[in-house]
């Protein structure tokens, strides 16, 4: 992503260019990036026409884990080998996906909040919390 970023530098200096000598004496935050404009594509593009796939295959990927976590614990494994449960494919699966709706969920403005009960992040990680709290109930 920082080579891309690097790569596209130039135009993005020129769209910023641009963007001052229309509207002069305007705010201009944040300047233009390649970066944060794949980003809002894909997530409008691609992420909106899979979400509801991806939400109901991940919530199956939970039950799945929490069943395993679940049946272990109730045979009274070693802790050493509750771990091996607990670190496997699929928690690592689950751990990857919320790293990613969270990645998509951040923007300039919210990424001062990670971490506080203030953050506000954008649909992708409110969908995931909504359908948790749902599954949950």
């Amino acid at each position: 992503m920082i080579e891309i970023d690097k790569m596209f530098a130039p135009i993005c200096r020129a769209v910023d260019s641009c963007y001052e000598g229309v509207f002069p004496g305007l705010p201009m935050f944040p300047k233009f990036c390649f970066v944060r404009t794949m980003a809002t594509l894909w997530r409008d593009k691609v992420y909106s026409k899979l979400n509801k796939p991806l939400l109901a295959s991940f919530i199956e990927l939970m039950k799945v884990v929490r069943e395993t976590e679940i049946s272990a614990y109730k045979k009274n494994l070693p802790k050493g080998l509750l771990k091996i449960y607990t670190n496997s494919r699929n928690s690592q699966l689950i751990a990857r996906f919320i790293q990613t709706i969270a990645d998509l969920s951040i923007n300039e403005l919210t990424i001062h909040y990670l971490g506080s009960t203030k953050a506000d992040l954008d649909q992708p990680c409110k969908e995931l919390h909504d359908t948790i709290l749902e599954e949950t109930k």
